[in-house]
């Protein structure tokens, strides 16, 4: 997305690639950019993808961090329910606001 599309909208989906060595620097570039923003985005759903190529320390550090985050495996399809369900629930809010 162009950053004058996520001033536009209403909810932010964030997917992050767990298995890419600075996925945490990859967020804090992210969060970085949205603050600096003249009109901040609605609320931001975190899926974390690609938790089947990670270690259980890495998934558990990111879970630690990011409780509210959303774990999957799109080639796996794993957590793509809870995932559904999550940006269901962020849409409602989002239009509720």
């Amino acid at each position: 997305a162009t950053l004058e599309e996520v001033t536009d909208a209403d909810a932010l989906l964030h997917v992050v690639d767990l298995s890419h060595p600075a996925w945490q620097s990859h967020i804090s570039s992210v969060m970085s950019i949205l603050s600096e923003m003249p009109i901040t985005p609605g609320p931001i759903l975190v899926a974390f993808n690609k938790v089947d190529q990670v270690d259980s320390e890495t998934l558990a550090l990111a879970q630690e961090e990011f409780p509210q985050g959303v774990f999957i495996s799109a080639n796996k399809r794993l957590g793509l329910e809870t995932l559904r369900q999550n940006i269901a629930q962020l849409i409602h809010y989002a239009i509720a606001l």
